[in-house]
């Protein structure tokens, strides 16, 4: 029945598609071949000159096989598959360093704004070690761009809680993503730059603040040291900067767009996420502090978490098991829609705790009577609400699939479970089980949690789904 209403896909617009996204990653390839060659790492700088160029020539082939527009499942496709195409790019630009798949794993991890590792960074070039940074940059902005999109192509609410649809209004997406793409770039680079000169005036380095702030506002996680901003000692100003960074960097994007229009777009309300997010923050604090925790490992910890950055002052292996609990529950939920940051989102969250609410007050009026679920003041439609409970639901099984998957390979099913919310939630924190010693199995299936996670599930589901290639050729 499915195949009677399914167009099927046209292979030549997905490769152009992709071919322009390669040749993007061309040019996005010219800055860490320069410092390549100016640090004299000749190695690296050779990889990485060459990927640009070859990005930038099958761009180039690719130009003539753009169409104009994209059916969904098309668009579904090319974004799914523009993560592991990345990845396994620039993974070749590691091999100086350490294996294939290791490279493979630290581009994913990059690219997904994740955070997790299985390389020593102390000893790999610095190039290198800025391009694990600047990775996460590039994987930030792409999401912010088109979450955002989204999000403005499913107003006046926002509350469909897709990040993708099939209305006739999200057919326009293109149009959304170029009218808004310059505007997003702007105010991202605005804030990144704002941070890494936090970092500066706190005292870091110039090169570390740069790629401190590259990994802090897209919520990445990644550090120029091994033991992240633990290993830098540092002072309350560092801490200070870097937690007000990661909570810029999880907060909706769609809130500094209406600000900085002209005239600001305040619409006489506060985004509900950023309430549910001082609720979690205080919540998280408090709980640590009952714990035992100091009051600045409390805050540190429950904003990293939350914000799903993964920067840590300390190993996480060594966390007591309540603690690791904790964490992954506040990883699970992660920062508000529409932001760098990973998670189920603030935005399902907040529907989640009206819906109970709107049950409970249903059962106590009349059948006839009429009770509307809003959002931000908007009702709520059965549809999205409907997709909101599935993806919920898939994602709820997602964490406790990959932690069995982990719990096999003999690791306790608190540090399994915490590693798969880690992974799923674009995370980075680890309980010990991400390391160059995990099996290639087990980094493979974080690789996949890491990608389902930051796409949101479904468009890895509608890749892997049959139906997507096995179709007659129908008129289009």
């Amino acid at each position: 029945m499915l195949r009677a209403y399914l167009i099927p896909l046209d292979r030549r617009a997905i490769l152009g598609q992709l071919a322009g996204l390669v040749r993007m990653m061309g040019w996005l390839l010219v800055p860490p071949s320069v410092i390549a060659w100016s640090c004299a790492e000749l190695s690296v700088a050779g990889v990485l000159t060459g990927l640009s160029a070859a990005g930038l020539l099958f761009g180039h082939w690719g130009r003539s096989l753009e169409p104009k527009n994209l059916h969904l499942r098309e668009a579904f496709v090319v974004t799914a598959l523009a993560y592991p195409v990345f990845a396994l790019s620039t993974a070749l630009a590691f091999l100086p360093s350490t294996s294939f798949i290791d490279g493979f794993f630290e581009s994913m991890s990059g690219f997904t704004t994740t955070g997790l590792s299985v390389v020593d960074v102390d000893q790999l070039p610095k190039s290198l070690v800025f391009l694990r940074a600047y990775m996460q940059w590039i994987g930030g902005a792409g999401i912010v761009i088109l979450s955002v999109a989204i999000w403005n192509a499913t107003r006046p609410a926002g509350f469909r809680f897709r990040v993708y649809g099939s209305s006739p209004q999200e057919e326009r997406l293109a149009g959304s993503v170029r009218a808004n793409s310059r505007q997003l770039v702007a105010i991202y680079g605005a804030l990144t730059a704002v941070v890494c000169i936090g970092y500066i005036a706190a005292g870091l380095r110039i090169d570390q603040a740069v790629m401190y702030g590259l990994a802090t506002i897209s919520t990445g996680g990644f550090s120029p040291h091994a033991g992240s901003l633990g290993s830098t000692a540092p002072n309350a100003a560092v801490l200070a900067v870097a937690m007000a960074g990661m909570l810029l960097g999880a907060v909706s994007f769609h809130n500094y767009q209406r600000f900085t229009s002209r005239p600001p777009q305040n619409e006489g309300r506060i985004d509900p996420q950023l309430y549910a997010l001082g609720v979690l923050l205080a919540l998280g604090v408090v709980l640590l502090l009952t714990m035992g925790e100091r009051a600045v490992m409390a805050v540190f910890d429950t904003v990293t978490a939350i914000t799903t950055t993964g920067f840590s002052l300390d190993d996480p292996a060594h966390w007591s098991a309540e603690r690791k609990a904790l964490a992954t529950l506040w990883m699970a939920i992660g920062g508000s829609s529409g932001s760098t940051a990973g998670g189920l989102k603030l935005m399902r969250l907040v529907v989640l705790a009206k819906l109970v609410q709107w049950t409970i007050r249903r059962s106590l009026l009349p059948a006839e009577a009429q009770v509307p679920l809003k959002y931000a003041d908007a009702p709520i439609e059965s549809e999205p609400l409907r997709h909101l409970l599935g993806f919920t639901v898939a994602y709820g099984a997602l964490i406790i699939a990959g932690g069995l998957a982990l719990l096999v390979q003999g690791f306790a099913p608190i540090d399994a479970l915490f590693e798969s919310a880690s992974a799923l939630g674009t995370v980075g924190l680890s309980s010990g089980i991400t390391s160059a010693e995990l099996s290639t199995w087990g980094k493979l299936i974080l690789c996949l949690q890491m990608w389902a996670g930051r796409l949101e599930v479904l468009p890895v589901l509608v890749l892997f789904y049959p139906a997507t290639w096995k179709l007659r050729r129908r008129s289009r």
